[in-house]
């Protein structure tokens, strides 16, 4: 019974559409849930055999995943850290803990090397101690804490108690709840249960304290530790309800256990067939489609200046790792505003540094002196954004999903819209597809309407109506 309760917690885990979705897209969450969990098996090791290897695994593991995402480690390390402290006073355990705990921070050591040969993308060109510390705090996230966040902490906290309850299912939550109530009356266990308490407590403190975007993917990555341990105590609660159970009516054991694994095992088939259309990213392949799009579209040798972060990661990943395009030079206006980006551009492209300089960057005036200045040279293409001057609009002309940068005002070349056939099916059957088409024509539609181009206009906003009703 005990095999099969920690198995179904196990799929129930892996099949929950947070734990699925983080598993096949290009993130940190999936590797970090695993590093944490490593973590968290050496703790419990540690606090019921006593093996003082199993805590320096869980040392080096936490270090590990410190380096890969430190805010959910640091979430995770409070109670790991209560939890040692009250298991053991040795101080010799302790200083060696602390020390795998440093070498697993080494991994840090390998940024500033890698950081000087202007990788792209090179975040903080962290070379130096400052840019690694600005690198390592996460200076270009903590805007994300704190006076930016859309609801009060509140709010946040009921979100995620309700995307919890989402992911785990009312049952499996309070099996969980019962499991906390057996295991606290358990003199031997109670530390261990504090600490799976205190994992899933504070891991679910995370996404409250950047505020919670249900939306976002990224908020269900920051819940894993949490959902992960609410299943696993969740399999203590179903052991412990089927043995009470067994107790009050012995005769029917082997009946009750039955059932019991059986109600366990249908969760993760429901998972299955809940989450296969949102979390399989199988045969959906817009992004890359798209990202080929735009670059094929742009002219030979041209300069392309983006502002969306979203088609920056789409053209870095085509451009350095598929090598597509080595003719185009790409500089992104908005990621000009973070430490090192400046360096990393004119690393690649030194003579760009007079426009780097004037400055390009989000937030300011279009440089337009050495915008056509460059431009007399090579073409310049510029994407069409939220945050625009005005004083740029009337030397950019639509030129399909970007605009052609002129130092002269020139004439309406007329809207190539992305209202297609194929982009339309994409935004019917595709995760991600509708929000970033409809991002795309909004911003055409805002565009001509400050050029006066009302047939265009009218055009791209009744694609996005068409989005908008999907």
């Amino acid at each position: 019974m005990r095999n099969g309760a920690a198995l179904a917690a196990a799929l129930g885990f892996a099949w929950s559409y947070a734990a699925w979705f983080q598993a096949v897209r290009a993130e940190v969450y999936a590797l970090q849930a695993a590093l944490l969990l490593w973590a968290l098996w050496g703790l419990l090791v540690f606090g019921t055999r006593g093996e003082t290897r199993a805590l320096y695994v869980a040392a080096f593991a936490l270090a590990l995943a410190l380096a890969n995402h430190h805010l959910t480690a640091l979430l995770f390390g409070v109670p790991a850290a209560v939890f040692v402290l009250a298991r053991t006073r040795r101080v010799q355990t302790i200083v060696r803990s602390a020390g795998l705990l440093a070498l697993g921070l080494l991994a840090f050591a390998y940024v500033p090397m890698r950081a000087g040969h202007h990788p792209v993308p090179n975040w903080g060109d962290a070379h130096t101690a400052s840019r690694l510390w600005w690198l390592v705090s996460a200076q270009a996230f903590q805007k994300s804490v704190g006076a930016e966040r859309t609801d009060s902490g509140a709010i946040d906290a009921l979100q995620v108690l309700a995307a919890t309850l989402e992911q785990v299912t009312v049952p499996v939550f309070l099996l969980a709840l019962v499991a906390l109530w057996v295991l606290l009356r358990r003199k031997g266990l109670r530390a261990e249960t504090g600490v799976l308490a205190g994992v899933a407590l504070c891991g679910a403190a995370g996404p409250v304290l950047v505020g919670f975007d249900a939306q976002n993917p990224d908020a269900y990555g920051y819940l894993l530790p949490s959902l992960s341990t609410v299943f696993l105590l969740a399999s203590f609660g179903l052991v412990a309800v089927v043995e009470l159970a067994c107790e009050r009516w012995p005769r029917a054991r082997r009946a009750v256990a039955a059932g019991a694994l059986g109600a366990a095992v249908l969760l993760p088939g429901w998972q299955v067939k809940a989450n296969l259309a949102s979390a399989n990213l199988r045969r959906q392949e817009f992004s890359d489609r798209w990202a080929h799009a735009l670059l094929d579209a742009v002219p030979a040798r041209a300069l392309v200046v983006t502002s969306y972060f979203e088609t920056a990661f789409q053209l870095w990943a085509l451009t350095n790792v598929e090598g597509a395009r080595p003719d185009v030079t790409h500089i992104d206006r908005s990621l000009l505003t973070h430490a090192g980006e400046r360096e990393t551009v004119v690393a690649r492209a030194p003579e760009l540094a007079a426009l780097v300089d004037a400055p390009l960057k989000t937030g300011r005036s279009a440089p337009l002196a050495e915008l056509a200045r460059v431009a007399a040279a090579r073409p310049v293409v510029w994407e069409l954004d939220m945050n625009l001057d005005e004083s740029v609009l009337p030397h950019l002309r639509s030129e399909g999903s970007f605009a052609r940068f002129s130092p002269e005002f020139a004439a309406a070349r007329g809207a190539e819209s992305a209202a297609t056939d194929e982009w339309r099916h994409a935004a019917q059957v595709e995760p991600g597809a509708r929000n970033r088409l409809l991002w795309y024509s909004v911003t055409h539609a805002r565009f001509f309407c400050a050029r006066g181009e009302s047939a265009a206009a009218e055009e791209s906003l009744g694609f996005a109506e068409e989005l908008a009703e999907l």
